[in-house]
Order: C-alpha cells, then sequence, then structure tokens
C-alpha cells in the first residue's frame, strides 16, 4: 500500500478504509478461532498420550504378574514337595530316635519293671487293697521326692481352700457363720479321713511302708537315668546312624531346585526391565503411531495457521495504525464511525474526508437540546 495522506481521499477512500478495517477483524477471528483449535488439538493428543501411557502401564504390570505368576507355581510346588519329604524325614527321624532310645535304654525299662512288680509284691504280701497303688497316694501319704510334696501341696490347696470356698461361693448365704462353719466341717472331713487313713497304713505296715518307700526311690533313680538317656539321645544332631541319606539327599536336590527357581525369577525380571519392557512398550506404542501422527498434526496444523493470522493481524495492524491512524486518530478507526463518515459523503454533505471528519465531530460535539 502506498502511503498518502488520507484526508485528502474521497469517499472511495473511506470505503478501502472499511474493507482494511474487516479484513482485519476476519484475521483477528480466526486467530482466535484458530487458537482454540489448536488448544482443543492438544489437549487431545495429550489425553490419547495419557490413555496410552496408563494401557502400556497396566499390560506391563499384567506381563510382569505373569512372570511372576509361572515362577511362584512353580516354586510353590516344589515347596510342597520339600515340606512333605522333610515332614517324612522328621516322622522317619522320631521314629529312629524313639527306637534308639528304647533299645538304649532297654535294661533301665526292664529294672523299671522288675520294681514295679516288686512294689506290686509288698501290696499283695501285706494284703494293702490295689487301690492305694497310685502315684497319687503315695504322693500324698509317703512322700519321698520333691514331685511328691508338690502333688501333696497341689492336693492341700485344693481340699482345704478350693473347694470350701467354692461350697461356701455357690452353695452357702454369705455369712462368716457359714464360712467357719464350712471351713471346719472340711477341716474336720479330710483332715480326719487323711490322719485315719495314714494312721492305719503307718502302723499296721510300718514295715511294707519302708520297703515301699525304698522301692519307690529307686524307681524314680530308674526313671531319672532313661529320661537323661532319652535327653541325651535327642540333642544328638548327628542322624547319620539312622540311614536317612535317601531321604536328605531328596531334600538338598529340592532345596537347589527351589533355589534355581529363585535365581531364575530374578533373572528373568531383570530381562523383563532391560529388554522385554522395551519391546512391550514399542509393541503397543506402534499400534497408536497412525493415530498418535494425525493427532500431531492437526495441533502443528492448528499452530501454523494460528501463526499465519498473527501475522496477518500484525501485518495489518501496523498498516492501518502507519497509513490511517496517524491521520484520523485510533478513536476513529471503527466500522461505525466509517459508516457515518460514507454516509456524510452520500448525502453529498462533503467531498473529502477532512470535511466529513469536521461534519461527524460537530455532530458528535453538537449540544443536546
Amino acid at each position: 500500500m502506498e502511503r498518502k495522506n488520507v484526508l485528502s481521499g474521497g469517499i472511495e477512500a473511506l470505503y478501502t478504509i472499511k474493507e482494511n478495517l474487516l479484513e482485519l477483524e476476519g484475521y483477528k477471528e480466526s486467530s482466535k478461532d484458530w487458537a482454540f483449535k489448536e488448544e482443543q488439538a492438544e489437549e487431545q493428543f495429550e489425553e490419547r498420550q495419557k490413555a496410552i501411557t496408563d494401557e502400556v502401564g497396566v499390560i506391563l504390570k499384567k506381563r510382569r504378574q505373569e512372570v511372576e505368576a509361572s515362577f511362584e507355581e512353580q516354586m510353590n510346588e516344589t515347596k510342597t514337595r520339600l515340606k512333605k519329604v522333610k515332614t517324612k524325614k522328621e516322622k522317619q527321624l522320631g521314629k529312629k530316635v524313639s527306637e534308639r532310645i528304647e533299645e538304649e535304654t532297654a535294661d533301665l525299662t526292664k529294672e523299671g519293671v522288675r520294681l514295679e512288680q516288686e512294689l506290686k509284691a509288698v501290696f499283695q504280701k501285706n494284703h494293702i487293697s490295689r487301690v492305694f497303688n497310685r502315684k497319687w497316694f503315695h504322693s500324698v501319704f509317703m512322700p519321698c521326692s520333691l514331685r511328691d510334696i508338690g502333688t501333696l501341696f497341689i492336693t492341700v490347696l485344693i481340699l482345704f481352700l478350693a473347694l470350701p470356698v467354692g461350697i461356701y461361693k455357690f452353695l452357702l448365704p454369705a455369712k462368716t457363720l457359714y464360712l467357719i462353719l464350712d471351713y471346719f466341717v472340711t477341716i474336720l472331713v479330710f483332715g480326719g479321713l487323711y490322719i485315719l487313713i495314714n494312721k492305719k497304713i503307718k502302723e499296721n505296715h510300718a514295715e511294707a511302708i519302708i520297703d515301699m518307700k525304698a522301692i519307690r526311690q529307686k524307681m524314680a533313680k530308674n526313671n531319672k537315668k532313661i529320661r537323661a538317656m532319652a535327653k541325651e539321645i535327642r540333642k544328638d544332631k548327628d542322624d547319620s546312624i539312622y540311614g536317612l541319606d535317601d531321604i536328605k539327599e531328596e531334600i538338598r536336590t529340592l532345596e537347589d531346585e527351589l533355589n534355581n527357581l529363585m535365581e531364575e525369577k530374578k533373572n528373568a525380571l531383570v530381562e523383563f526391565e532391560a529388554t522385554t519392557k522395551a519391546a512391550v512398550i514399542e509393541e503397543i506404542k506402534s499400534r497408536y503411531e497412525e493415530e498418535m501422527k494425525g493427532l500431531q498434526n492437526k495441533v502443528k496444523e492448528a499452530h501454523e495457521e494460528q501463526r499465519k493470522a498473527a501475522e496477518k493481524v500484525k501485518e495489518f495492524s501496523l498498516e492501518i495504525t502507519n497509513r490511517y491512524e496517524t491521520y484520523l486518530g485510533k478513536d476513529m478507526l471503527t466500522k461505525a464511525t466509517i459508516d457515518r463518515l460514507i454516509e456524510i459523503m452520500q448525502e453529498q454533505k462533503a467531498t473529502t474526508i477532512t470535511e466529513s471528519l469536521s461534519i461527524y465531530r460537530a455532530e458528535v460535539n453538537k449540544p443536546m437540546e
């Protein structure tokens, strides 16, 4: 456009100004529309990209879980077999240890049987009822060890504490007199019974009591030896004498198999992260490559069109500023103002833009009646 003083121009110049203003407005609208389209295209591209990323994450997680599950299944199977074999070994070992204890304590066991028979003979010889040939009876009436004293103490607590308290709490009225009577009757009955039985046995069978205690002391020592031997045998960690080599070899084989599976699982996961993962990602992304290129092109196209429109806006804005604004003023460069100036000329009130501007300003500044 050739730059000249537009104020001397006529109605054609105003039409040109109006055309330029409309063209500038069109480019502004176009720039705004393409900017909106670019924003929409970018959002669509980002949403699709996120959806693909999420799909990649889901598939990678699934593939990794499948790898782990495959090894876990094999490992669990091996663990189950290993547990069964170990249980079998423990059973066989327990049986072998029991057999060894039985074998090595056979003489002491026989001695225990002999002592029991000897104790029974004392009862028979002295015509004492077999009812009294019980551990509890011996502990209470003829204590000869700490265990017997413990049994006697517990018996006293039950008979002279727990029993009377229970009777008083659940069967008698809550009065002190009944509690005293309760204890009096309990002590009288059980105390008297104990004294009666103790006196009768000891007075009538004094020698038998001495024999019984001696035999029971021998039995206690014999049982103590058996327990000590059994304890030593169970503590023996060397199980080579029990003939368990085959089953121990099977356990070692299964343990090696389990360790190998664990190592293979670790290597498979490392391989998955190092190689397989990238291949899976590439395969998934390749499925959407054309779609993503299309969306990316839409972004580029909208951006380019918006850029062109913005350039046009800039170009026309500068041109209008340089050619018209310096002469007419920015406030006059509106479509409505230019239309009014054209009307003034069409009404043959003016022949130049300068004259038309004068009439327009006079109209605008005319005081209201």
